[in-house]
């Protein structure tokens, strides 16, 4: 995150070009990752749109995951605010070149 400084001409940088999110990745069955849910967004590119759900981790950084069809579905009806566990559950064979990966969705109440 940017400093906070002021120039000559009156403007103060509170933000900066910076990533400041960080990837989750799940490359093994039963990864799991817990955080508070911050929503999701679409992100567009060369090759289409796809869906990413944001996170903030129980280290209070801010996660990202993109969305399969396992993963929105399980978030569906997840709301903001709200503590989740996703787990990688397993692998689904869908006549693809990669398996589709099932993800269990827990929700804290």
């Amino acid at each position: 995150m940017a400093t906070r400084t002021a120039d000559d001409d009156g403007w103060t940088t509170v933000s900066d070009a910076e990533v400041d999110e960080n990837k989750v990745s799940f490359d093994t069955i039963g990864d799991q990752f817990i955080g508070t849910y911050l929503g999701q967004r679409t992100v567009t590119n060369a090759d289409g749109s796809y869906i990413q759900f944001r996170f903030r981790g129980t280290d209070d950084a801010v996660y990202f995951t993109n969305g399969n069809y396992s993963l929105q579905r399980g978030m569906a009806d997840v709301r903001v605010g709200k503590m989740v566990r996703l787990t990688y559950e397993s692998d689904k064979d869908v006549g693809q070149r990669s398996p589709l990966r099932i993800f269990r969705v827990d929700v804290k109440r």
